[in-house]
């Protein structure tokens, strides 16, 4: 794959990663940790995280993602992180405190999904959702009880 050039390299990489296919680690995270081939792929890139089933060895590429200044890149990390397990815990707990309200509102979903517990899971995340944001009216409930079923569950 590294053979391909440009937009062909980029699209096969965003059909591996929208797979969990661990292929596409190495190349994720050499792209990533180059700025220039970053800003040129992250578009391709992002909506193939979302709702990838991805596992415990993409946990140091979404971390490096998640240590990203954008909040879009923040927002993908913690999506791809929706159908993980245990190993995705302590990046969904750190993100329950990230400055933007789209990066607490996926990671109160993933803690929902990721722990079997629905209830807490919130409303799905629906950017541009007319009317109250049912997420909004009831973040520090959830963020509360996600702080203590953290405390309560110590991750190694």
């Amino acid at each position: 794959m590294l053979e391909l050039a440009g937009s062909a390299r980029t699209d096969a990489l965003a059909a591996l990663l929208s797979q969990g296919d661990p292929a596409a680690l190495a190349p994720s995270l050499a792209i990533l940790g180059d700025r220039s081939a970053w800003a040129a792929a992250r578009l391709a890139l992002l909506p193939s995280i979302a709702h990838a089933p991805l596992g415990p060895d993409f946990l140091p590429f979404l971390t490096q993602l998640y240590s990203s200044g954008e909040a879009s890149d923040r927002r993908a990390a913690i999506s791809g992180l929706i159908q993980g397990g245990a190993w995705a815990l302590s990046l969904l707990a750190k993100a329950l405190d990230d400055p933007d309200l789209g990066v607490r509102h996926l990671a109160v979903f993933a803690l929902g999904r990721v722990t079997h517990q629905p209830a807490w899971s919130g409303p799905p995340y629906a950017p541009g959702r007319r009317g109250p944001d049912p997420f909004v009216q009831h973040e520090a409930t959830y963020i509360a009880y996600w702080r203590q079923w953290l405390a309560q569950h110590p991750q190694p």
